[in-house]
């Protein structure tokens, strides 16, 4: 379990497969109007305490979650309590998801190789889950930060999804995984 204040108003709570396993939920599980889910997520704000600002107690929160790499997935917390300021503000978060649709098999693998030749001898951080839905194929990248190289290169192959949070949410749940890089190209 990994901790992020971003503010005293918001944080999230990246959990790892293990995380969830302790908690006995999975994020295809999660949805509030579960009893279980509430209290997962009432033990989870207990267990880390509420930073000075953040009143999640006697206020509104919004509470969402996203997938991740392995099976994990990330919780963010955001006090809804008025402000002085009628401007909203979003804070960027320093990952990147990207999702890429592929119309077959062979323009996947494909992909896959260009992507494997790009990070090969770099230090970038990137993790990739591909899924089948709907007779194609997805590929959900986390990058540390935006990689444009990853963009032009995957463009060939295959077609950027917009809104790629909830293309992720999207696909996690409804599509077939099928692994991630090592799946078809080993270590």
């Amino acid at each position: 379990m990994h901790i992020i204040f971003d503010s005293p108003k918001q944080f999230k709570i990246e959990l790892d497969r293990d995380d969830l396993s302790a908690l006995d939920i999975t994020y295809q599980q999660m949805d509030y109007n579960d009893g279980h889910t509430r209290e997962v997520l009432q033990g989870l704000l207990k267990r880390i305490g509420l930073p000075g600002g953040f009143h999640g107690e006697s206020g509104r929160v919004l509470i969402e979650v996203f997938p991740r790499a392995n099976d994990g997935c990330m919780v963010q917390f955001t006090s809804l309590e008025a402000t002085h300021s009628s401007a909203i503000r979003m804070k960027k978060a320093k990952g990147e998801t990207a999702v890429f649709e592929f119309d077959g098999i062979n323009e996947l693998i494909d992909g896959m190789r260009a992507v494997k030749e790009l990070f090969s001898g770099t230090e970038d951080s990137h993790e990739i889950e591909i899924y089948e839905l709907m007779e194609k194929y997805r590929a959900i990248i986390f990058i540390d930060r935006e990689e444009r190289r990853l963009t032009h290169i995957l463009g060939e192959f295959a077609r950027r999804l917009k809104k790629p949070t909830l293309a992720a949410a999207y696909t996690v749940e409804h599509g077939k995984n099928l692994g991630g890089m090592d799946t078809f190209f080993g270590r």
